[in-house]
């Protein structure tokens, strides 16, 4: 509610100035509660200058941290600070940030069904005796035996006999 009183008074200059002056104190407070709510997208934000990763984050960062120095510089600058732009821009991350893990849920689902189907063994021939070894214990050139029905775990080119695969 204050922030959008405050994109009122601010934009339509509403109300009285000493009316005014108290929201933005409140909004400058409610920026408060709003940075804290953001502190993580500021922690990505460092998280992927430091790396020196380009992710979003960097961009949203920047714009949230931009304008909230604008609105403070204001604040004692005895302008109107528009503290509530600042809010909107990590409330817009916060939407984000939902609507992508709405997009990859059912994607994930999907991986993580797939992965529970992979064998986590198989029986590989090396010379001329067969193993039976954990998924991570193959090696690049081993031969592995595939009964009939039975799921392939890793990638390679069928070496003898004939089969028929779905990916």
């Amino acid at each position: 509610f204050l922030v959008i009183a405050g994109l009122l008074f601010n934009t339509f200059s509403l109300g009285t100035p000493w009316l005014r002056h108290v929201v933005a104190d409140a909004s400058f407070y409610l920026s408060l509660v709003v940075l804290w709510n953001g502190r993580e997208l500021l922690t990505e934000m460092w998280s992927s200058l430091s790396s020196r990763e380009l992710k979003s984050s960097i961009s949203w960062g920047i714009g949230a941290v931009l304008v909230y120095l604008t609105a403070i510089w204001g604040f004692f600058g005895q302008k109107s600070p528009t503290f509530d732009l600042g809010a909107l821009i990590v409330a817009a991350w916060h939407l984000n940030r939902w609507l992508e893990s709405l997009a990859t849920y059912p994607t994930r689902n999907r991986l993580e069904f797939l992965m529970s189907k992979v064998p986590q063994s198989v029986t590989v021939v090396r010379g001329r005796k067969r193993y039976h070894v954990p998924l991570n214990a193959v090696i690049d050139g081993d031969y592995i035996l595939v009964a009939e029905s039975e799921r392939l775990p890793v990638d390679g080119y069928v070496a003898k006999g004939s089969a028929v695969l779905s990916e």
